[in-house]
């Protein structure tokens, strides 16, 4: 196995820094929401939409879904899909 670099480290924890920056604007964004049943359905919605996906191997689309939703739901939905495996 290859030894990574300092620099490379470094510009590897830049990036999942600014990931999970993004990931938290996204989330606050959805915490912004009205707590209303269209919304709770909605969740509902993309968590199934998330488990079909995960379930066909196509990982970085219920990824891109998940990004948005409440990190507790997708931990829940996460640890059920790979329990399930």
């Amino acid at each position: 196995m290859a030894k990574i670099s300092k620099a490379e480290l470094a510009e590897r924890e830049r990036r999942f820094a600014a990931e999970r920056a993004r990931i938290a604007k996204q989330r606050a964004l959805w915490d912004a929401l009205p707590k209303v049943t269209a919304v709770y359905d909605l969740e509902i919605a993309m968590l199934d939409r998330a488990w079909i996906l995960l379930d066909s191997a196509k990982c970085e689309e219920a990824d891109a879904i998940l990004e948005f939703l409440p990190e507790h739901s997708v931990t829940k939905l996460l640890g059920e899909f790979f329990d399930d495996l």
